[in-house]
């Protein structure tokens, strides 16, 4: 794992599908399987929140390696592992559902950075110091 300089943020957004949907996201996130964990530190992700608004939305901030392009890096997670597929099959097909706004070619729409307050001394993609 590299140190924290250079490292990238990513805030994204989805929607649950139902109240179903977002009990059962919520008890997947209480126990992630490990495959996932290891896929994404494969993939150079090295910190993911995950956090719930009212009307079914999620927000996600992501800190992750220079070389992670998302819609790239997340593809080449699906195949390290068969349960790492098996776990995006139920959160894609099952729990979430892509904003209909959201034509970039990742399931959770790219949100643009606007703001970024840090005291460490890190470089942001995107964030004018």
């Amino acid at each position: 794992m590299n140190s924290e300089v250079g490292l990238k943020t990513y805030g994204f957004t989805i929607k649950l599908r139902n109240e179903a949907a977002k009990e059962r996201y919520f008890q997947y996130h209480k126990s992630v399987w490990p495959e996932v964990h290891d896929a994404l530190d494969d993939i150079g992700v090295r910190s993911v929140q995950i956090f719930f608004m009212d009307e079914l939305t999620l927000f996600m901030h992501m800190e992750t390696e220079n070389d992670f392009v998302p819609y790239d890096s997340f593809a080449a997670a699906m195949g390290l592992h068969p349960r790492v597929q098996g776990w995006d099959d139920i959160m894609h097909m099952e729990l979430l559902e892509r904003w209909p706004e959201n034509d970039s070619k990742t399931e959770w729409a790219v949100m643009n950075k606007i703001y970024h307050y840090d005291t460490r001394d890190v470089e942001i993609e995107g964030v004018d110091r």
